[in-house]
């Protein structure tokens, strides 16, 4: 049996437009109160995974961590400090602008500054003389410390407080801690040595008064 080529034009067009209304068929009012909350509580599941993967980059890319020295036989001690590293450039008359790597030392009686010239795993800077220690923060305020006292016999710069006669302490310590304490951002610091060579790197202090308290736990 033969339809005119009318009769299945006029098929296909009801067929589509049955479809259509099929397909454009509005939901119940209760159906669309059960798509609204499930799509709501997708929407808070993935805000919640996307604010906890957020609040977990921050913790480990966080400028100060805790740390714990360690003894002779290379095991932990209670005693616990708080560590940051950042990188700058140092000049000298040999070289100017070089890659400097720093890492930056406090715990509860002073704190250290360890420099080391062109890569990380070189040893740091021992100073022979004093060390001028200048730091300005994003407020514009600046501190300068003077010290000829080094960290260790292997190098860095320590800063604390001392007594050299009654009546002349120095609480350098105190105000290079209260200083970065205080500080919002960036700092900027620069280091000048007795011979002409000088350091350049910045500190930054946020999260510093959270993690230094936990020395103390």
């Amino acid at each position: 049996m033969k339809f005119p080529k009318i009769s299945l034009l006029l098929i296909v067009i009801v067929f589509y437009g049955c479809l259509n209304i099929s397909e454009n068929k509005k939901l119940s009012l209760e159906d669309s109160l059960k798509v609204a909350i499930k799509d709501s509580i997708l929407q808070a599941k993935k805000d919640s995974i996307e604010k906890a993967e957020a609040e977990r980059l921050a913790y480990l890319n966080r400028p100060w961590k805790l740390n714990t020295y360690v003894d002779d036989y290379g095991e932990s001690t209670k005693d616990k400090f708080i560590k940051t590293t950042t990188e700058g450039y140092f000049s000298n008359s040999a070289t100017t602008k070089d890659y400097l790597y720093v890492k930056v030392f406090v715990d509860k009686d002073g704190a250290g500054i360890f420099l080391h010239q062109y890569n990380k795993s070189s040893s740091p800077e021992k100073f022979i003389g004093t060390a001028t220690i200048k730091m300005k923060n994003e407020a514009g305020q600046e501190i300068k410390i003077y010290t000829a006292h080094s960290w260790n016999q292997s190098g860095g710069i320590l800063i604390q407080n001392f007594t050299l006669v009654k009546g002349a302490e120095t609480y350098d310590f105190l105000r290079f801690r209260n200083f970065i304490n205080k500080s919002v951002g960036k700092i900027k610091v620069v280091i000048y040595d007795e011979y002409s060579s000088v350091y350049r790197f910045d500190i930054d202090a946020t999260g510093f008064t959270k993690e230094y308290q936990l020395i103390y736990k």
